[in-house]
């Protein structure tokens, strides 16, 4: 029988709190008296994460599982499970146990019951360190101004959509998903709301300054052309700046204000390092963009499962 609400969890080496977020999960949404499901990902641990997957789903039949082939990264775990699902609605959420399962029947209530098509999770505070908050803090304001959509500012995957909505982030095959993107991309009627995201009770975080790095530069190229009409505005920019400065030198040259004796090596080294900067630049956002053209045309799939349970097929 088909599932009214689905929940995905993507993890990765979380063997130690998984039990018991799965049992939060079970006991808030059989207070709904509805079918359900939870499909976990395992996105290539190398702890016991899916002997533990097996042990939950022969105790629970709502469990499902599937298990990639290495590790792919969160956001194609993410996209993977969303793909996977049946429901009508469908919960996003963290294996760590940050995110309150108590918050699924009041998601899903204002998805069945209010008419909304996504309800975005807010923190009203973050748990990091003050370097890290910074550093969301601006990614969110810069992005929303480079995006051609609205983007609820500090949410982040914790949220809850319809089956409409998951059906338009499933059917986008991309190396680098960016699932609040996407949802947000998706538009219909949105609603955030507000919680208080715990703090991490075992395990560590899978996501290193690098890794946010990336995702953010994911976030950005994978919705906006702003950063190649910057490099383009830049270039044309220095161009200009360059020519006045050939004339300046023409100038001097011609009105014999230009001393005999060489000098200027210094600032000439400061524009010819800045010119440099800039190229390089520029080059690095093109190469952005001419990667995830090339992820897209060699046509190799984004991941690969090779277990799954409690599915007919894999998805």
């Amino acid at each position: 029988m088909k599932p009214e609400y689905s929940v995905v969890l993507p993890a990765y080496n979380e063997c130690e709190g998984l039990e018991t977020v799965v049992e939060e999960i079970v006991s808030e949404l059989c207070k709904e008296r509805s079918i359900f499901e939870i499909v976990i990902i395992d996105d290539g641990s190398n702890d016991s994460t899916w002997k533990i997957i097996n042990a939950l789903r022969k105790k629970h039949y709502q469990v499902k599982g599937l298990r990639f082939a290495r590790n792919f990264g969160h956001q194609l775990a993410v996209h993977a499970g969303i793909k996977a699902t049946s429901g009508n609605f469908i919960a996003i959420m963290d294996s760590d146990g940050q995110d309150p399962a108590d918050l699924l029947p009041v998601m899903f209530k204002k998805l069945k019951t209010e008419g909304y098509d996504v309800v975005n999770c807010v923190r009203k505070q973050r748990k990091e360190s003050g370097f890290k908050r910074a550093c969301y803090f601006a990614f969110y304001r810069v992005y929303k101004h480079l995006v051609p959509f609205e983007l609820p500012l500090d949410s982040g995957d914790f949220s809850a959509c319809n089956r409409n909505v998951a059906d338009i982030i499933s059917s986008v095959s991309q190396h680098t998903p960016f699932i609040r993107g996407m949802r947000a991309w998706a538009g219909g009627k949105q609603c955030k709301l507000e919680y208080e995201r715990e703090a991490r009770q075992t395990g560590v975080t899978k996501y290193s300054m690098g890794k946010l790095i990336t995702l953010a530069m994911d976030g950005i190229t994978s919705f906006s052309k702003i950063p190649l009409r910057i490099s383009i505005v830049l270039g044309v920019s220095i161009s200009g700046l360059s020519i006045v400065f050939v004339i300046w030198v023409l100038l001097q040259k011609i009105l014999g204000l230009d001393p005999a004796t060489p000098r200027g090596w210094a600032s000439l080294a400061c524009i010819v390092s800045f010119l440099g900067g800039i190229i390089l630049t520029v080059l690095g956002i093109i190469g952005e963009y001419i990667a995830h053209i090339f992820d897209a045309v060699r046509g190799m799939p984004p991941y690969r499962i090779s277990e799954q349970l409690g599915f007919d097929q894999l998805p």
